[in-house]
């Protein structure tokens, strides 16, 4: 029995709601890997991006201590 099979018998038998989640799975699936490759650069990018704050007044250098004392401001 192929994977499709397989898969064709488990969803078959699902209710019409958790079988369109399936299918909205296998569409996410199908789209993830039509996109082109450098696409999935932008993650480097967003990172180059952010590390590019690191020691700004925004982001000062220790980001911990920062982050600490932007949490504690909600207290």
């Amino acid at each position: 029995m192929t994977i499709a099979e397989r898969i064709f018998r488990e969803v078959s038998v699902l209710p019409d709601p958790l079988a369109a989640e399936v299918l909205d799975f296998v569409e996410f699936l199908k789209a993830r890997q039509a996109r082109p490759a450098n696409e999935g650069d932008r993650d480097d990018s967003l990172q180059r991006f952010v590390g590019s704050l690191k020691g700004t007044k925004a982001f000062p250098a220790d980001l911990a201590s920062w982050q600490r004392e932007v949490r504690d401001e909600w207290r």
